[in-house]
């Protein structure tokens, strides 16, 4: 695991989520294919995934290599299946807790821990897409910053505007950011552990900046 995450640039802030409830590792956990066969035992690393309430709803393993890589399998990326009774709409892996009224929110896990690192915010992992678009945030949050996905099928920023929309009707703020890096040609999108990894923090917002910019905002349109 430590392996998987030196090589995205998130070690350091690994570091400090370890100590967590919401991160796991297991050395040798089972993969199974689409029909039920085991094809193998693999390094994984597990998340819970919290409802609003902060009740756990189910787990996500990224399975690996012994050298830190995905593993080569169907999906290295996987939920396990949801209990009867449970849903998973509006969860997410919550790294960290908010941080006077802000939250960030992200897709995937190492986009969000990206965003953590270099701003100190925390920010809490949807997982793909849609899950995003049902996102609930937790009482006492005011401000939420979406460290939106840049895809080519414009799906990252279009699952973010559907949190926005639905957030701003609450009376919380809501503000997406984008990378600016230009998508590779052979490539389906970007997000910001891809600006993490090739500009480092200089392609992140100024976390202070961040701070102050939000502070400004409710002082001249009011708390709420």
């Amino acid at each position: 695991m430590r392996l998987y995450f030196k090589n995205r640039e998130l070690l350091f802030k690994v570091d400090e989520v370890e100590k967590t409830d919401c991160l796991r590792f297991n050395p040798a956990m089972a993969y199974y294919d689409e029909d039920g066969n085991e094809v193998g035992k693999f390094p994984a690393i597990v998340c819970a995934i919290r409802d609003v309430e902060g009740n756990l709803v189910t787990l996500h393993r990224t399975y690996l290599t012994q050298n830190g890589k995905k593993a080569k399998v169907g999906n290295a990326k996987k939920m396990m299946p949801i209990p009867d009774g449970l849903d998973v709409n509006g969860a997410a892996i919550r790294l960290g807790e908010p941080t006077e009224g802000i939250l960030g929110v992200a897709e995937g896990l190492e986009t969000a821990l990206s965003a953590y690192r270099v701003t100190q915010i925390p920010v809490w992992s949807t997982v793909n897409a849609t899950l995003m678009e049902s996102f609930e945030v937790p009482e006492g949050v005011h401000t939420v910053l979406i460290w939106a996905d840049k895809d080519k099928s414009v799906t990252g920023e279009k699952s973010a505007n559907v949190l926005k929309a639905k957030l701003e009707k609450r009376g919380i703020r809501v503000y997406v950011l984008l990378p600016k890096l230009p998508i590779p040609p052979r490539a389906k999108g970007i997000d910001w552990n891809d600006v993490l990894m090739s500009q480092g923090s200089l392609g992140f917002p100024n976390a202070r900046y961040l701070r102050d910019f939000i502070a400004r905002r409710r002082a001249e349109y009011g708390r709420h």
